[in-house]
């Protein structure tokens, strides 16, 4: 079953944008701060001189590499998470019951 689909706006970096999302109004508003306090640091660490810093479109594609890196080690690490546990599960003795 697909959950209903709500339009909300949303504000990126003062920008507002339309969206249509299934997602419950508490979720959209932290996904909204992460995206815009990610966006923010990176601008900040570019230390671009120009007035508003990075444009946005090279802002977003950084923010868009940088969260690709965090999935894929969080990927990784999940995966090696699963097989420490089927190994240990692997060494626990079967009880008979």
């Amino acid at each position: 079953m697909v959950a209903d689909k709500n339009s909300v706006s949303i504000t990126i970096r003062g920008k507002k944008y339309p969206l249509r999302t299934g997602a419950d109004g508490q979720r959209v508003r932290q996904v909204v701060e992460f995206v815009n306090r990610r966006l923010d640091d990176l601008d900040r660490q570019g230390g671009s001189k120009q007035p508003g810093g990075i444009t946005d479109f090279r802002l977003v594609l950084l923010a868009l590499l940088d969260l690709a890196d965090e999935c894929l080690t969080h990927e990784q690490d999940l995966s090696e998470i699963k097989e420490r546990s089927k190994n240990l599960l692997a060494e626990i003795p079967s009880v008979g019951l």
